[in-house]
């Protein structure tokens, strides 16, 4: 099978399922509450986010999570990483 071919079964199936993504989105409703839950939500993300940068991960302390264990990762890590 040529190179050619395989990019093309691979394309055709993500353009399918692109389309089949697009129609449930556009089927969706979007309510106040569903937006407000989406704001709380990224401002809790934000925040955690400005606590892990600014002070967790400067001062070396693992906190719980995949938070965590890149805060383990970079401490013990043989490449040079800059926060």
């Amino acid at each position: 099978m040529s190179s050619k071919l395989v990019i093309y079964i691979i394309l055709n199936k993500l353009n399918g399922v692109l389309h089949l993504l697009l129609q449930l989105i556009m089927e969706m409703k979007i309510t106040k509450q569903g937006l407000q839950n989406y704001f709380f939500i990224s401002l809790g993300s934000f925040i955690l986010a400005l606590g892990v940068v600014g002070f967790l991960a400067p001062n070396k302390i693992a906190s719980s999570g995949t938070a965590g264990l890149a805060i383990i990762f970079i401490t013990f890590s043989i490449y040079p990483l800059v926060y």
